[in-house]
């Protein structure tokens, strides 16, 4: 007997996949029960963070008409949890007819022709954090019913998908191009890079990334494109390559060096740039405006440098630093910005302070951070995570930090 269960939504522009095992039936032998109640329930199928938006669940039964089966009773709850804490479930009821075709259970409700079972949840606007289906079925049959040995060891197998409108998660990229993904983001391949992995963009739909190495040779995953590497013949000597950033199409993405230069590809377009500027700090970090007509640049001495649509709120540049500033992260208005340093300390700059870990002492340095909802996140290089959002956590590799360092962090929701 196999039942399957596929959540939809109409709109969906992400599908996470799930699976769950029942325990069987059991081995069951009855002449003449009536009734028999025979249940099994368990958690069958469970998902992890699936975003904000309305679900279903399209439960099939399948051909369960055989003569063994008649009379049995399924029912069910799907139930996700939101990241408020609250709770939200659907009920589902049916039957496969028995013999007398009792009006509590008709034979139309037979689900030989793989009629589907309908739950139907909406999370509202929060995000869902989690989903469990639970079934249970009951043997309630007037007849006689003998399962045999074949029909004993029976497991429940459900299997589907979760379509949802957004994803909330992150993925870190270790320097050998490694990516672990967490929560709802997924996880689309690594780059087998000859030299170290420097940073990562997701793409516009979260179902891809790009991964960059520090020579400037850029690897599409997922639906990610490839649109080129750099050039060496542009580069001056010991010039790297420390950050990508994708256009808000998808269609195009910038690399940007330790000297400031900028390097567009595919419909990106060129702002201007720093290579021909003396700095005080390297270029370590950048970010692109969510209209594509503009990006930031940010040094380790907390410099900042602003071009086309992005508008500066100021900077680090000038002061004495503890630790030297290794990103820019913007706020989810564009309003603002916050600069991180590797020590965890945090400059809010037209963005409110989330809180930081200046003051802690760490067991690794910060190399990566990333906007998470309203707030941000930040990596270090054992693979720790430091959530300042409202967003979920869904664990780091702190407790087993991988044999590469942890470059860099990208988030999602």
């Amino acid at each position: 007997m196999a039942i399957g269960v596929l959540a939809t939504r109409a709109d969906a522009v992400v599908t996470q996949p799930v699976a769950g095992l029942g325990n069987g039936i059991g081995g069951v032998q009855c002449l003449l029960c009536n009734p028999l109640q025979r249940g099994d329930s368990g958690t069958y199928m469970s998902a992890g963070q699936l975003g904000s938006g309305t679900y279903s669940f399209d439960s099939t039964m399948g051909p369960a008409c055989g003569v063994g089966n008649k009379g049995l009773k399924f029912s069910g709850t799907a139930s996700f949890s939101r990241s408020d804490g609250a709770r939200v479930s659907g009920k589902f009821d049916t039957c496969v007819p028995s013999h007398s075709e009792s009006p509590a259970c008709p034979s139309a409700a037979c689900p030989i022709d793989g009629s589907p079972i309908r739950i139907h949840l909406d999370a509202g606007t929060h995000e869902l954090v989690s989903a469990d289906l639970t079934v249970t079925f009951v043997y309630r049959g007037p007849t006689i019913a003998i399962i045999d040995g074949d029909q004993a060891a029976e497991q429940l197998l459900f299997t589907g998908t979760i379509n949802a409108t957004r994803r909330v998660g992150y993925r870190m990229l270790d320097a050998s191009g490694r990516v672990y993904a967490f929560g709802g983001a997924g996880w689309y391949g690594d780059a087998p890079t000859p030299v170290p992995a420097i940073q990562m963009a997701p793409t516009p739909s979260g179902n891809g990334y790009w991964i960059v190495n520090v020579a400037g040779q850029v690897y599409g995953l997922g639906n990610a494109r490839w649109f080129g590497n750099a050039d060496h013949a542009t580069l001056a000597a010991g010039e790297l390559i420390t950050t990508i950033a994708a256009t808000p199409s998808g269609k195009g993405y910038w690399l940007f060096t330790t000297r400031g230069r900028v390097l567009p590809f595919g419909d990106a377009h060129f702002f201007g740039d720093l290579h021909t500027t003396r700095l005080n700090g390297v270029i370590i970090n950048a970010v692109a405006t969510p209209t594509g007509a503009g990006y930031y640049m940010v040094g380790t001495d907390g410099g900042v440098f602003s071009f086309g649509d992005a508008r500066f709120h100021g900077s680090m540049g000038g002061r004495r630093l503890n630790a030297p500033v290794v990103a820019l992260v913007p706020t989810a208005d564009n309003r603002g910005y916050w600069l991180v340093a590797s020590d965890g300390g945090v400059f809010a700059f037209s963005a409110p302070f989330l809180g930081s870990t200046g003051g802690l002492r760490l067991n690794a340095p910060i190399t990566g951070t990333d906007r998470y909802g309203t707030g941000y996140l930040m990596v270090a290089t054992d693979g720790g995570i430091f959530n300042f959002s409202p967003g979920p956590y869904f664990g780091s590799l702190g407790a087993h930090p991988p044999p590469h360092l942890v470059l860099d962090l990208a988030a999602t929701g």
